[in-house]
């Protein structure tokens, strides 16, 4: 604790309530929101896990020091609603530098227009991967477009 807060002797009582460890403590939380998101959303109709991407989402949107962002959702039964959720948490993540996707064979979805809009906001990214192959009842990704074109630093789509 004593090195995560900048101080080098390790007998030092551990000022607990040094700035780095609020830091540490959301990208821990922010890690461990996006390694369960898959799971969440395939446990999402028991209903002691109905109230779980809520919580997840807002780990994930608290931790303003991420970069990458990588979450594997192909195949799942991903609704609207749950894409609004990580639309909401995309759009807070300002220092986002590359983010890949996964939303292949989500039969549900129709649209990825909000996600679009939310990654207009994210002008630090550097490389964009998303997988929308087999969405089949997938109309209208027209903001993608849009959004891919306000992102002034990306390099790799």
């Amino acid at each position: 604790l004593n090195v995560l807060a900048g101080r080098h002797d390790p007998n030092v009582e551990p000022d607990l309530s040094h700035a780095n460890h609020e830091t540490i403590n959301r990208a821990l939380r922010s890690l461990f929101a996006a390694a369960m998101w898959r799971s969440a959303i395939q446990r999402r109709r028991k209903s002691h896990s109905a109230q779980l991407l809520p919580k997840l989402a807002r780990a994930l949107r608290l931790d303003y020091t991420r970069t990458i962002l990588h979450l594997h959702l192909s195949g799942l039964d991903i609704t609207q609603e749950d894409l609004q959720v990580l639309v909401q948490c995309v759009h807070e993540l300002q220092q986002l530098q590359q983010l890949h996707l996964d939303l292949g064979f989500c039969a549900s979805l129709t649209s990825v227009d909000e996600l679009g809009k939310a990654w207009a906001a994210l002008q630090q990214l550097q490389q964009l991967h998303l997988d929308l192959g087999f969405c089949a009842s997938l109309t209208s990704v027209d903001e993608l477009g849009k959004a891919w074109a306000a992102l002034q630093q990306l390099q790799q789509l």
